[in-house]
């Protein structure tokens, strides 16, 4: 178990976020990473995230997040991220999101 989670963090980490969004690397706590891989594959780029409005992303990913003191200001700040993302401009249901997701 201990072995998956490290390649876990070592794909996420070093090949999926600096490319298709570099900026949540940040939020990758190793205790509390289901929220996190939960978040990515629901919203897996920035562009995703911007699809939706704030009201909406809050409502669609409240249930990801899990039992943070503050979602909702957990929401706008990754909602804040996306809008200015250096993330690569990749369509949601492209061949690379899909190889993510699956």
């Amino acid at each position: 178990m201990t072995l998956a989670r490290k390649r876990l963090a070592d794909s996420l980490l070093n090949h999926y976020l600096p490319l298709y969004f570099p900026e949540i690397a940040r939020y990758w706590e190793s205790t509390r990473v289901e929220w996190f891989v939960a978040f990515l594959a629901r919203f897996p780029t920035p562009r995703a995230i911007r699809a939706l409005s704030l009201p909406e992303l809050i409502q669609a990913a409240w249930p990801l997040i899990g039992r943070k003191v503050n979602k909702r200001a957990k929401l706008k700040e990754l909602y804040e991220l996306a809008q200015s993302s250096i993330a690569l401009p990749v369509a949601v249901d492209s061949p690379a999101i899909g190889t993510f997701r699956f």
